[in-house]
Parts: structure tokens; C-alpha cells; sequence
């Protein structure tokens, strides 16, 4: 693999789904665990990213909390009679969402019955389980962490863009195309993340732009290329001047 440097932050992502710039060049980024943590800034252990276009295999729910205040003063009920169908053989009920493990979501409902004087718990309904999604969204954090949101609520960390610097800039080799590639001059290569070091930080759906003042520049062309034709019409009027003394004589 030939690797090459760029200051050029402008990617799309090919019919492949991997993240590359106009020249169809992989982003390169450092491998992070499932919290998003970096697991090494060695440049040998850089991937490219490939956008997943799901989550892949669904999960099936494995536990459901739940937890109500249920009015004791309720009717007590004979247990033994209970009929789902009949709302008389139940004093109250709840519904929470599970997926089984083809990701098919069903709707589990919970039927309680007052048989004895009340007591009451507090909580919250929490389904662990989602089905597959599709991806919705790309976000890029300051630090440069690639992560991908998906249709069922489960973000997953991709990569962290890998940076480099070098002790002299200026001994970079040219390859065109905004390319780059490092030389005995410009001394060996250091990796890191945004934020860390001397590296900054990323800055997500904005492109850098020229460090000069454009409109003063195109009317400083103009007057150049005006000087120009100035002076070449000051040549012309010479030679013809030359020309005719010649013939004089």
C-alpha cells in the first residue's frame, strides 16, 4: 500500500461504500473498540472505512424491565379467572416492544391483577434488544471519531482519522493533485489524533480555504496583464522605429 498526505479534506463515498477523496483515494483512519476508544496510532495499522449499509444480524431481547404504580384501592380479582380477551379479570395492562432474533419486533403485553391489598414499585420499561437498521447518518467529532447512527437508535464508532506532521514540511515531495509524500529531507512521518499533541482539531462539513484575498489578487492579475500588453505595444513601436532607420539608410 503507497501512502500519501493531504491536506485536501473534501471525501465522498464510492459505490463500494468506502470514504475517498476525488481521486479515489481511501480515507485512512486508526482502529477503535466498541466504546470508540483508539486502539493504535501505528500508521501501519491504519484501514480504510467502509459505511456498513446496516447493522447487520439483528439482536433478540433479552430482558425487559418494568416497573408501575398500581392503585391499591383497586378491585381485588380472582387470579384463577384471568381472561387476556375479558377486561374484567384484569385491573390493569402495558405494552412494550421486543424482536425476536430475525429482528421482527412483537408487541409484549403485561396484564396485572389486584389479589391481594396493593404494593407498588417504581422503574422504567427497557427492551434490550433492536431490529436491523439502515444507516442514517455519518458524525465526525472534533477528535476526528467516525460514527455511523443507524434507523433502530444504535450508533457504532468506525475509525479515528489518522493525522500526520513532519519535523520539515517543506522537504515534502510533490505528486500532484494536493498529494504528498514524505522524503529523506522532510524527515520521518508522526501520527496522532485531533486534539492530542500538536495536532488540531477536526472541523466536520467545512472546507479550508485559500489564505489570500482573492478579489485583490484578480485585480492585481488584471493590472499585470495590462503592464504587459503595455509593454509589449512599447516593444512593437521600437522595432518599427528600428526598422524604418534601417531603410533610411
Amino acid at each position: 500500500m503507497t501512502i500519501s498526505y493531504t491536506r485536501a479534506g473534501q471525501f465522498g463515498v464510492d459505490s463500494s461504500g468506502y470514504i475517498t477523496n476525488s481521486n479515489g483515494q481511501y480515507l485512512q483512519t486508526f482502529p477503535v473498540d466498541a466504546l470508540g476508544n483508539v486502539t493504535s496510532t501505528s500508521l501501519n495499522t491504519t484501514l480504510p472505512i467502509q459505511l456498513p449499509a446496516s447493522t447487520g444480524a439483528p439482536r433478540a431481547t433479552s430482558e425487559v424491565e418494568i416497573g408501575l404504580n398500581i392503585d391499591a384501592s383497586s378491585t381485588a380479582l380472582d387470579p384463577t379467572a384471568f381472561d387476556p380477551t375479558s377486561s374484567t379479570t384484569f385491573n390493569h395492562s402495558t405494552s412494550t416492544t421486543v424482536f425476536d432474533s430475525l429482528g421482527a419486533s412483537h408487541v409484549m403485553t403485561y396484564y396485572f391483577v389486584h389479589d391481594l391489598p396493593g404494593s407498588a414499585t417504581n422503574a422504567a420499561n427497557d427492551p434490550s434488544g433492536f431490529s436491523t437498521g439502515r444507516l442514517t447518518e455519518i458524525d465526525i467529532s472534533e477528535e476526528g471519531l467516525i460514527r455511523a447512527t443507524f434507523s433502530n437508535g444504535v450508533s457504532t464508532p468506525m475509525g479515528q482519522i489518522a493525522l500526520a506532521e513532519f519535523p520539515n514540511n517543506q522537504g515534502l515531495q510533490n505528486l500532484g493533485s494536493s498529494n504528498w509524500t514524505e522524503t529523506i529531507d522532510s524527515g520521518s512521518v508522526i501520527t496522532g489524533i485531533a486534539g492530542s499533541g500538536r495536532f488540531g482539531l477536526v472541523q466536520s462539513g467545512a472546507l479550508e480555504t485559500a489564505n489570500v484575498d482573492l478579489t485583490a489578487q484578480l485585480v492585481n492579475l488584471i493590472t499585470a496583464q495590462r503592464n504587459f500588453q503595455a509593454n509589449a505595444r512599447s516593444i512593437e513601436t521600437s522595432n518599427a522605429i528600428t526598422d524604418t532607420i534601417i531603410q533610411i539608410r
